[in-house]
């Protein structure tokens, strides 16, 4: 149940980001190349005991299989390297995908009123009504002296 939880989250994710369908793909062909690993790997390990069992009759034709599997290993596990890096390259972009978290208010023209207006006395009070009248959205006191400690620093 909860492994289904996840999936829907991660396909909601995806699906705002824009990157579901390349996300998709990507684990479909890395779930492929798992599956043709275990294969080529279940051949090698069978080549492997033909190749001792025969190796005094027939040497040359089974080393040639048996190198020509370690390529196809080889290949296959640097394509899985390198599709892990583009996961985690993916999942590094998903980070925080919803914007969550706190947000910096106002404009720099909005910011320079304000320490503006408090350079000329005005408290915080004052300069959050004047700017909720002069942008029609709400400010609060606590945004107000959070821009100014922000702005002396």
């Amino acid at each position: 149940m909860m492994n289904k939880i996840q999936q829907y989250i991660i396909n909601f994710i995806l699906d705002k980001l824009g990157i579901a369908d390349a996300y998709n793909a990507l684990i479909d062909k890395y779930m492929e190349l798992q599956q043709r690993l275990l294969r080529v790997e279940e051949r090698l390990l069978r080549d492997e005991s033909d190749f001792t069992a025969k190796n005094e009759r027939d040497n040359g034709g089974i080393r040639a299989n048996f190198w020509m599997i370690r390529d196809d290993i080889v290949r296959i596990d640097d394509t899985l390297t390198q599709m892990d890096n583009q996961l985690s390259a993916l999942s590094r972009q998903m980070k925080n995908p919803l914007g969550a978290g706190r947000k910096k208010r106002g404009t720099a023209e909005e910011i320079q009123k304000i320490i503006a207006y408090r350079k000329a006395g005005n408290s915080f009070g004052t300069i959050a009504k004047m700017m909720s009248e002069a942008t029609g959205e709400h400010w609060s006191k606590s945004t107000v002296s959070n821009i100014i400690n922000r702005a002396d620093n």
